[in-house]
């Protein structure tokens, strides 16, 4: 999801066009870029960038669905805004398992 810097993964794919529309944005307008990182495995939501806060639980009001407690982190740049996944890779469930086999 990651990928490289020759070969950039969805997430980073998706934080240079993020960055790209508020570069083309109205001039009198602010925007605030926040994101969370989530892992759902063997049904269990686990926030990656605050793991010891245990299993998560969706909830759904008038707005929608949302998880709840999930760390929202603010993105103030795109090479800022990398630092946070490479961070929750370290606590993703599925390279976990991976290093163990």
């Amino acid at each position: 999801m990651l990928g490289t810097g020759d070969n950039p993964g969805i997430m980073a794919l998706a934080l240079n066009e993020i960055f790209a529309l508020v570069r083309k944005g109205n001039e009198h307008s602010t925007y605030t870029v926040t994101m969370s990182y989530l892992e759902v495995y063997n049904e269990l939501i686990r926030d990656l960038l605050c793991p010891e806060s245990g299993d998560l639980e969706l909830r759904e009001d008038y707005t929608g669905v949302t998880v709840a407690g999930l760390t929202e982190v603010e993105a103030q740049s795109q090479a800022r805004g990398r630092k946070p996944p490479k961070k929750g890779n370290a606590n993703n469930q599925l390279v976990i398992n991976w290093n163990n086999n």
